[in-house]
């Protein structure tokens, strides 16, 4: 299914729901350019070819930075996967006990704080920062009550945003550097930027519903609390169960999910890059490039999220007069609304850009009679603000005025914060702003629709977020879900010689100015996102797997092969969602590179690996973390210092020269008829070679693998060891 402008703030919880039930998930990109790794790098001796082979990684990181820098994602796929048991079908039993997450689902119930909390926030290593927030923002209710004192709750909730946003700006300092003393020495304190994101967003909805409450924190409790209620109805399990499961099968739910990704206008000039070469690649294999820059999700760098999140909440702290108590503090208020939005007090910090709008265009001294579209406004308001909130209908709403260039821009963007605009002559609601291009919008909190009838503006559950999330872009909100998943749930995530993906998440997500300067710094942050992560390459290439087949080369060659090895497809099943059928039928071959396809393709490999490790009684977590290189034979190691080769007994790799036109299926084919179990790769102008398996424990294995191949190529074969 493709993500859209249209449907994302629809599907974001739905996705949300299901990478958390999920077992893992596994993801694809597409860029505006590739990095073309040399393997010879210029070597024209065996001897040179071999330095260059032992190249190390943190060598050549510098160098593919650098040129990954000018370019861009174009699309993101990704495919959930989700083994169920035969038990599990038979008990069809929703583990959390709540249906798909809607986009007006869960908020924390105050006289329930366990469960609300649970609820809230699933399987969080920090939920206490949750608990005693709630436990302390309602105890500052019950004495703002007793005292008359309605803002002082908000400004408890605000103060605290802007702490959050300050650590957040801290965290996204940059992609290389590590949490500080000061970040350190902060109760609850994480170096997650997603959790701080998740954080923030609460906050932003305690905050809403504190502003809300006019008749005490127990209506805001029994409003919640009728919310929960409705979401854990009808809707079901999260996850529809296949409709057949057979007994002692690994069987997988999968759902496939695409989107077009184009990074979001910012203050600061940029540019991004498209080669000549990949354009044609990629039009060829069906990526259409005019929809990527229509219609491709806005993202911004996580400094720019952050530095948006900690401008609102220092906003929301400077403005808490003003939202509370108009009448004393903004100026010309009194004289021009008298009382007539008291009733709609307290204002959201959107509801009060579109007031301060209105009070802009008045003259400063009351005795000065406003002009025509300032006359317009101050009567137009109260329903606009009405109407925003769900409270009435757009029958009852003045027909737009005319207003000047000059004034049309701030009046755009003051009704655009609180989710309006103007259409055909008519004032209608439009989304919340996705495309990430409206710095009013991501200062002000989004949409400002506090009445609870948008669901933009409310918190969609597990990891899709409150409207200061998607005014930053629906892009930027898809990877916060992504990353939710990875950092707080710990789910794995699967790629298919992922190192130039990763690199290319991170530009995205920190932007080419704060991308990791090192390798250590590349691996530090890699590891934080994604604490549980395998390189597929990296476990088809394992001795136990080599020893059933060639699993080398493309990703849908890799596949099919595994597929043909009857000790393991049979006992692996998949259910897929309507676009993918797993890749099976041959029709859908020209699917081949659309990302969300290849995703589903990498984490049905990853299924059969997993299945085939475990019955070799190899634990596959083994070979968690390991990103495999193409130009050089060293693996990088994501949680360690020292980068290597992964072997199963250490012995020597042999470099293959001259082939005499055997390929890489022959050469391994005719090792095989000899006993020799090898992993053959093709790199370039020659070969390398591994022993695996029992191979490995052979002294002689030069030796007879040269007479082998002799025979086969009727020339003399030599092979060149590689001491390792």
């Amino acid at each position: 299914m493709e993500i859209t402008n249209g449907n994302a703030e629809a599907l974001l919880p739905c996705i949300a729901a299901q990478l958390r039930e999920c077992t893992f998930f596994a993801i694809d990109l597409e860029f505006t350019g590739l990095d073309r790794d040399s393997t010879e790098a210029g070597a024209d001796t065996p001897d040179a070819l071999v330095r260059s082979l032992m190249r190390e990684p943190s060598d050549l990181y510098p160098q593919k930075l650098e040129t990954i820098k000018p370019y861009s994602i174009i699309q993101i796929g990704f495919s959930i996967f989700t083994r169920h048991s035969a038990a599990a079908f038979e008990e069809r039993v929703p583990s959390s006990g709540r249906g798909v997450a809607s986009a007006s689902d869960t908020h924390p119930a105050a006289h329930d704080l366990q469960s609300g909390v649970k609820a809230f926030v699933p399987n969080m290593a920090v939920k206490d920062y949750y608990t005693n927030f709630l436990e302390a923002a309602v105890r500052e209710h019950e004495k703002a009550v007793d005292a008359s004192d309605r803002k002082a709750a908000a400004s408890f909730v605000a103060n605290e945003m802007a702490k959050v946003g300050e650590q957040l700006v801290a965290v996204c300092g940059g992609a290389g550097a590590r949490p500080g003393v000061t970040a350190d020495a902060l109760p609850y304190s994480t170096d997650s930027a997603v959790e701080l994101l998740r954080r923030y967003h609460f906050l932003e909805v305690l905050f809403r519903l504190v502003a809300r409450d006019s008749r005490g924190f127990e209506q805001i409790t029994r409003d919640v609390s009728s919310t929960n209620a409705g979401a854990t109805g009808s809707e079901g399990n999260l996850t529809h169960l296949p409709a057949t499961v057979t007994p002692g099968t690994e069987n997988y739910e999968v759902k496939t999910f695409t989107a077009y990704m184009f990074p979001a206008v910012l203050a600061e000039s940029q540019n991004v890059s498209l080669k000549v070469d990949t354009a044609e690649f990629l039009v060829k294999n069906n990526i259409d490039l005019t929809r990527w820059v229509r219609e491709g999700l806005r993202f911004k760098p996580l400094k720019n999220v952050a530095a948006a999140l900690a401008e609102d909440g220092a906003n929301r702290l400077h403005n808490v007069e003003q939202l509370y108590q108009p009448h004393k503090t903004l100026p010309r208020f009194a004289d021009r609304f008298k009382n007539t939005l008291d009733y709609l007090l307290p204002f959201s910090p959107a509801e009060l850009q579109l007031v301060k709008f209105v009070l802009q265009l008045c003259p400063p001294l009351p005795s000065l009679f406003p002009s025509q579209v300032a006359s317009f406004y101050i009567r137009a308001v109260r329903p606009l603000l009405e109407f925003a909130r769900g409270g009435t209908d757009a029958s009852k709403l003045p027909s737009p005025i005319y207003t000047s260039e000059s004034v049309s821009r701030n009046e755009m963007a003051a009704l655009a914060a609180v989710g309006l605009t103007k259409k055909c002559r008519k004032y209608v609601r439009i989304s919340s702003l996705c495309d990430g291009r409206s710095s009013s919008s991501s200062s002000s909190g989004g949409n400002g629709n506090d009445g609870g009838a948008s669901s933009s503006s409310s918190f969609a559950g597990d990891g899709t977020l409150a409207s200061s999330a998607t005014a930053q872009g629906y892009g930027t909100a898809l990877f916060e879900t992504l990353l939710y998943a990875t950092e707080v749930l710990q789910k794995p995530m699967v790629l298919y010689n992922g190192y130039s993906d990763l690199m290319f998440i991170l530009l995205s997500l920190y932007g080419p100015q704060e991308m990791p300067p090192t390798l250590a710094a590349f691996k530090y942050v890699v590891h934080r996102h994604f604490p549980e992560l395998y390189d597929t390459r990296i476990l088809v290439c394992s001795g136990p797997l080599q020893e059933l087949g060639n699993f080398t080369g493309r990703l849908q060659s890799v596949l099919e092969e595994m597929a043909k090895v009857t000790a393991v497809a049979p006992h692996v099943s998949f259910q897929f969602d309507d676009d993918f059928v797993g890749g099976s039928d041959p029709g859908l071959s020209s699917a081949a590179h659309n990302a969300g396809f290849d995703a589903m393709l990498t984490g049905k490999l990853f299924a059969y690996a997993v299945y085939a490790l475990t019955r070799a009684n190899t634990d596959y977590k083994l070979y968690g973390n390991f990103l495999s290189t193409y130009n050089t034979l060293l693996s990088i190691n994501l949680t360690g210092a020292t980068d290597g080769v992964l072997q199963e007994e250490p012995t020597p790799i042999f470099l293959l020269t001259e082939s005499f036109g055997m390929r890489a299926n022959s050469i391994r084919d005719a090792l095989a008829r000899e006993g020799l179990t090898s992993l053959v790769v093709y790199r370039g102008n020659f070969y390398t070679i591994h022993p695996v398996g029992q191979s490995c424990f052979l002294l002689n294995y030069q030796k007879l693998a040269e007479a082998k191949l002799t025979r086969e190529a009727h020339h003399n074969v030599t092979l060149l060891p590689i001491c390792i």
